[in-house]
């Protein structure tokens, strides 16, 4: 039980780091290097390392290392159409036993303050999310969607400088309303624009600046510091 609570601050550690592109893809990652940081031996560090390539937010390579795996375009659109098809799930189950939204819509309207930092911007936007699958009581669908959140998270914030948070904050009270009516149309619209929207703010990052995604797409398995860009 201690070897797993040393190894699962490592991995919460890292995992955080590399969801918010704290550590860059394509990042390589010293197994000496986190574990004289962490104060540990290598086993906990190995382990935690371990678990995160389980996730695929790891990969090894040929010369015995690891680095942080590059964005990959078919994954995100993997993620994009599992989490339509989870929050279609969501909404068709709040529109069945409709539930109370005003604390819900009173979180939302935190988008609308300025100066909000990117960091804030993106827990406020998965609070919201989170939210709404929360109120359908359904512990399973929660988990699964908090999940695909939480890996949607670095191609979010790559494409997150195209977005308004004021938009979005109209754009979740629109939804909200759409669930009240019932105007599932409406819902389907709301959904499929904000699981696509970020696979289209990525690609247009790509079309307009390709060199803003150097080092970032594709899965690296080489270099000392950094692996290769194309």
């Amino acid at each position: 039980m201690a070897r797993q609570a040393l190894w699962e601050g490592v991995y919460r550690a890292v995992r955080q780091r590399i969801l918010t592109l704290a550590i860059a893809p394509g990042t390589r990652l010293s197994e000496s290097g986190l574990a004289q940081e962490f104060d540990l031996s290598p086993t906990p560090v190995r382990d935690a390392l371990g678990r995160l390539m389980q996730e695929g937010l790891v990969v090894s390579g040929r010369e015995r290392g690891y680095w942080v795996a590059g964005l990959d375009i078919g994954d995100l659109q993997q993620l994009a159409a599992f989490r339509y098809i989870l929050e279609r799930g969501v909404a068709e189950l709040l529109v069945a036993d409709p539930p109370d939204y005003g604390p819900l819509r009173e979180h939302n309207a935190a988008l609308r303050a300025p100066g909000l930092t990117l960091d804030e911007v993106v827990d406020v936007n998965a609070d919201f999310h989170m939210g709404l699958a929360e109120l359908t009581g359904n512990q399973r669908l929660v988990r699964t969607l908090r999940r695909v959140l939480e890996d949607s998270a670095r191609y979010f914030r790559v494409g997150a400088h195209h977005y308004s948070a004021a938009q979005m904050a109209d754009d979740h009270d629109d939804l909200v309303d759409a669930l009240v009516e019932a105007d599932m149309a409406r819902v389907g619209r709301h959904l499929h624009h904000e699981a696509f929207g970020t696979r289209d703010r990525v690609m247009d990052v790509l079309v307009r600046s390709p060199r803003a995604l150097s080092g970032l797409i594709g899965t690296p398995l080489t270099g000392a510091h950094r692996g290769p860009t194309g």
